[in-house]
């Protein structure tokens, strides 16, 4: 339904309402909705998200949103979308940057070579 109501260029309330249908149902089936790098998400992204970022506790569903805190500035639209969710359904998980060392391990494990990665 939410794939025929995108193709079909569906209104912006009929693309909600079949989001929301997509994510209910059985508490059996839980969905896990990913949006990675939302610091260079759109207008219409965000407004996605704090829409349903703002009905997520009553789905059988995870909202699951990375960024980098160093492109966030104050004035982002990030933060503005952010701060529009409710508490209780935010949870941080700072994750610190790969050490030299660790990004040229997985680098040969990638057959990469060592040397790009400690320059």
């Amino acid at each position: 339904m939410l794939a025929e109501r995108l193709a079909a260029g569906g209104s912006r309330s009929e693309v909600f309402t079949a989001l929301i249908e997509e994510l209910s149902g059985p508490r059996q089936r839980r969905r896990v909705v990913v949006v990675e790098d939302v610091h260079w998400a759109d207008e219409a992204t965000l407004d996605t998200l704090v829409f349903l970022g703002r009905r997520i506790e009553r789905l059988p569903a995870l909202l699951v949103l990375t960024y980098r805190d160093d492109e966030v500035g104050t004035d982002h639209p990030l933060r503005t979308a952010l701060s529009a969710l409710p508490r209780t359904v935010l949870r941080t998980v700072p994750v610190p940057p790969l050490s030299r060392q660790c990004v040229a391990e997985q680098a040969l494990r990638a057959g990469r070579s060592r040397s790009t990665c400690t320059s």
